[in-house]
């Protein structure tokens, strides 16, 4: 088994892995998403397990005002989850995912870091809680939460 999480740009992730059919349900657009992030040459950290994706970790340098919110958010240098998802098994993936991002957050120096849930990744929401995320904003509009 290859535990290694590598830096990978979308262009060289497989958008037909049966990894992202749960995003593609989720989320109207994210495949449109996803290759406008090709075309970009954006990167993600991803990990495969029995060569498939188990795990794929999105983050985005932020540093604009965004009034769909409440509170609204002041511009300033954040850090966004774009996408986070694992398949649990068994394993502490979600951890290393939380590590990434927290040295991220530290080593480049953002005031804040967030992550946009719904309320069905119960798990997903326990795991941030853990490590200190907590509620602070809504988007009722899509039923989202952002912690």
């Amino acid at each position: 088994m290859n535990d290694v999480i590598k830096v990978q740009g979308f262009s060289n992730i497989d958008l037909k892995d049966e990894f992202f059919d749960s995003l593609k349900d989720d989320y109207p657009g994210f495949e449109n998403w996803f290759e406008k992030k090709q075309t970009r040459g954006a990167e993600a950290f991803v990990i495969y397990y029995e060569k498939k994706i188990s795990g794929f970790l999105y983050l985005k340098e932020e540093n604009e005002e965004d009034n769909s919110i409440s509170p609204v958010f002041s511009k300033m240098k954040r850090l966004k989850i774009g996408t986070f998802k694992i398949d649990a098994h068994g394993t502490v993936l979600g951890q290393r995912f939380l590590r990434i991002i927290l040295t991220k957050f530290v080593e480049g120096n953002f005031s804040e870091v967030y992550v946009t849930l719904f309320p069905k990744q119960e798990g997903l929401i326990m795991l941030f809680e853990t490590f200190g995320f907590k509620l602070c904003m809504c988007k009722v509009y899509v039923g989202s939460r952002k912690i």
